[in-house]
């Protein structure tokens, strides 16, 4: 139905609402009132006590970006939080496939786009020496890993679906979003993807990647393999690239990561 369709557009947009309201120094925990009266709490609802139940129910973004908002300003966990941090890690931690990468699904292959996003999301937890053992989504088979490990085989798999000229690919197409999300995760690790041995090919970088997509007005576009050339620029594109040369220009500078919303002006 479409009341159902637009529900699920929501939920994959409300993660990302927290961030855009800390962003512009408001209070998500604290957003107005419902016509009750009632103080509407985004975070309590859609995070610690998702009223939608498991966030992964919109597949592994759900996880995702329940986690990158959970993490955005340190917000307080309640005691009585159905969705911790610590379950939110290990349910992206049991999704991992047998290469190393991240799908939307269980039954898709790697895409560095998803793998990209969920590495940003672990990125606070790289210095974690918790060791998880689970039940493995995927395989079904015990598996024991810390965050640094799964990290290494996630990076290693992104690795691998870099072209010559420095971009990312997507199901064998390059592609400026994939090649962003590469950056905004290396960044997010502290590792800068100008200069990472990992991420160069040909003596060409991710920056040298991304920069093959930029169109002499500024414009980004999204793909340099379809059937015909793009001359205009795309908005997720645009708006991903930035993203990603934020993240990189943060991590030069030594400030926070690009989803760590600490250093977000407050609103009074």
């Amino acid at each position: 139905s479409s009341s159902s369709a637009a529900s699920d557009v929501y939920k994959r947009q409300v993660y990302r609402i927290i961030l855009t309201i800390e962003a512009c120094g408001g209070d998500p925990t604290a957003f107005g009132t419902d016509p009750e009266g009632h103080s509407i709490d985004l975070v309590k609802d859609f995070i610690w006590n998702s009223i939608w139940g498991d966030p992964g129910d919109q597949g592994i973004n759900g996880y995702i970006w329940a986690l990158i908002a959970a993490d955005s300003r340190g917000l307080e966990e309640p005691e009585d939080a159905q969705w911790t941090r610590e379950k939110l890690v290990q349910a992206l931690l049991e999704r991992q496939l047998a290469d190393g990468g991240f799908g939307l699904a269980l039954t898709d292959k790697a895409d560095v786009d998803l793998t990209s996003m969920t590495l940003t999301a672990l990125a606070p937890y790289q210095e974690d020496e918790k060791s998880y053992t689970f039940t493995s989504a995927v395989t079904e088979e015990e598996v024991t890993t810390t965050v640094a490990e799964a990290a290494a085989k996630a990076f290693s798999c992104i690795a691998d679906m870099q072209a010559e000229d420095g971009s990312m690919l997507t199901y064998g197409e390059r592609t400026s979003e994939s090649t962003s999300w590469a950056m905004l995760a290396l960044a997010s690790w502290g590792r800068d993807p100008e200069t990472d041995a990992d991420f160069t090919r040909e003596g060409h970088t991710l920056a040298d990647g991304l920069a093959g997509f930029v169109l002499p007005d500024g414009g980004i576009v999204h793909s340099l393999d379809g059937e015909d050339a793009e001359t205009e620029g795309n908005t997720m594109a645009g708006y991903q690239a930035a993203y990603a040369l934020e993240a990189v220009c943060r991590l030069k500078e030594g400030q926070c990561r690009l989803f760590d919303l600490s250093d977000a002006p407050t609103v009074l």
